[in-house]
């Protein structure tokens, strides 16, 4: 029973993952357009208001790139990193007291703990596949597996945005000095909203 409940746990995630960044092109720009245009409108009638938002970047880039771009800006909270594609998605939250430094050691350290996991829990999901087209999928989301413990040895982790806490204002400044933020996005509370990609 409990290889039953990891088999069907790990077909949901293969099933999940595929379809994270599904939005159209156009549904993508209108987001933009409404993240730019209601930060801009906090930033402007309320800037000292805190608030929580996702940045989001042109291009990906290291943890370190981010790292230094974040420390032109000490009045920030950094609350996670975002890396994805249009395959996968994933994260790290900061936890309290964690310093950028220790968060991009353990960041790394969990992801790649992570990849070796789902690989070990993909490796014995076609033997339990009895549809010939879902053992066809789940050898294809394996593939794709190996690519992003490859793509993680050759590159590190590649950042696609943060999440930060701060006034308005200093949020607005970092935008404007890190060139490879694109967009901030306000967030509610603790929610996450699916990563913009650099490409879309």
């Amino acid at each position: 029973m409990k290889a039953l409940k990891v088999f069907v746990l790990g077909v949901s995630m293969l099933f999940a993952s595929q379809s994270v960044f599904a939005l159209p092109d156009s549904a993508v720009l209108e987001r933009v357009a409404v993240a730019k245009a209601q930060f801009q409108d906090v930033l402007a009638k309320t800037p000292e208001k805190e608030v929580r938002v996702a940045a989001f970047f042109t291009n990906d880039v290291s943890l370190e790139n981010v790292r230094d771009a974040l420390r032109n800006s000490p009045n920030l909270v950094l609350k996670g990193f975002r890396h994805g594609t249009e395959s996968y998605a994933g994260g790290y939250g900061l936890k309290s007291g964690e310093t950028i430094d220790e968060a991009i050691v353990n960041y790394r350290r969990d992801h790649l703990f992570f990849l070796e996991k789902r690989m070990e829990m993909e490796d014995q999901m076609p033997s339990m596949a009895t549809d010939e087209t879902l053992k066809k999928a789940i050898i294809a989301h394996r593939k794709g597996s190996e690519q992003m413990k490859t793509d993680f040895e050759e590159r590190g982790l590649r950042i696609i945005g943060v999440e930060l806490s701060g006034k308005a204002k200093h949020i607005g400044n970092f935008k404007d000095e890190t060139p490879f933020v694109r967009v901030v996005e306000l967030q509610e509370g603790e929610k996450h909203q699916p990563a913009i990609l650099p490409q879309q």
